[in-house]
């Protein structure tokens, strides 16, 4: 069982570091400090890209990267955003402007032209609301 574990483990590793558009996690890093006294004490921090990041911190990686990442107590933590907040499917005869992480779209045709307002994915702000009413009829209570 422990063996089935740990290759369970392993594979989810190894395919998290493979997923795009999404949230991953990392361990807290120590190194010993440069502390003169006979106590050892470890420098606690995260690490992203071979920076050290200090606890409680925050940052925004630009593109290619297009990621917020946070740096705490639990770990490091970075998300995708903007073209690689997740699967982007653009609207038809349109496609997602490359090389910046704001998510742009324009004609496949005419790359220099913007699709029209008309071929853009407008999420659904709110549902209209709509009032539920019940009635009871001939209940009665044994």
């Amino acid at each position: 069982m422990a063996l089935f574990a740990y290759r369970l483990i392993t594979i989810l590793v190894f395919s998290i570091s493979q997923v795009r558009g999404s949230c991953f996690l990392d361990t807290l890093k120590s190194s010993p400090s440069n502390n003169t006294s006979t106590k050892q004490i470890d420098d606690i921090y995260c690490d992203y890209g071979g920076i050290k990041y200090a606890i409680n911190t925050t940052w925004t990686l630009p593109y290619p990267d297009c990621l917020n990442c946070q740096c705490s107590q639990y770990g490091l933590e970075c998300c995708g955003f903007g073209s690689e907040a997740g699967i982007i499917e653009p609207p038809e005869n349109c496609q997602l402007v490359k090389g910046t992480c704001e998510v742009r779209f324009v004609r496949q045709d005419d790359p220099s032209k913007p699709c029209d307002q008309g071929d853009v994915i407008k999420p659904i702000r709110h549902l209209k609301k709509r009032k539920f009413l019940t009635r009871r009829t001939n209940s009665t209570i044994t």
